[in-house]
């Protein structure tokens, strides 16, 4: 890494979670940035990781939004789409959103592990990354429980997959 990408991505990490998806930065987490401690003590980093399939960790990214992809058509679709990264240290999870030309934006894929530890707040970054591109409302298909989760307000069934939504103020 540069003496450059090192300085802006110090400074990123250490901007509110809605500020570092604005930057649209996410390092790609890797063995350079493995961090020691409880997991409290760990700083969760959330943001868009750009030319994801070109970054080290594509294939443990790839094996985590694997099983979301193969319960619609197995493929995990980048163009046109934000790819959303959530590690602290390690890595966690991630997502792909979009906007559509409703308005709203689309969650399509997620997939992680330790969840309680980041839905909330890349629920939180997303919904701020919404708002500024003009997005009324976040929506996604999938299982009931994610709903649950976060909180949303459930629109009913689609093709067997629940549809849910968060409007933004």
């Amino acid at each position: 890494m540069s003496a450059r990408a090192g300085s802006m991505l110090a400074r990123a990490l250490s901007l509110p979670l809605a500020r570092q998806a604005r930057l649209r930065l996410a390092p790609t987490p890797g063995p350079s940035l493995e961090r020691e401690g409880s997991e409290e003590e760990r700083r969760l980093c959330i943001g868009i990781l750009p030319n994801p399939t070109s970054a080290r960790a594509w294939p443990d990214i790839a094996a985590l939004l694997q099983p979301a992809a193969d319960l619609a058509d197995g493929i995990i679709a980048l163009a046109g789409r934000q790819l959303w990264t959530a590690y602290d240290g390690r890595l966690l999870a991630a997502a792909t959103t979009r906007t559509t030309l409703d308005g709203w934006a689309e969650v399509e894929l997620v997939g992680g592990r330790d969840v309680r530890r980041w839905l909330k707040p890349l629920d939180a970054t997303i919904a701020a990354w919404a708002a500024d591109e003009g997005m009324t409302a976040i929506r996604a298909y999938g299982r009931a429980g994610w709903a649950r989760l976060l909180g949303w307000d459930v629109l009913g069934i689609d093709d067997g997959s629940t549809v849910y939504e968060r409007k933004l103020t």
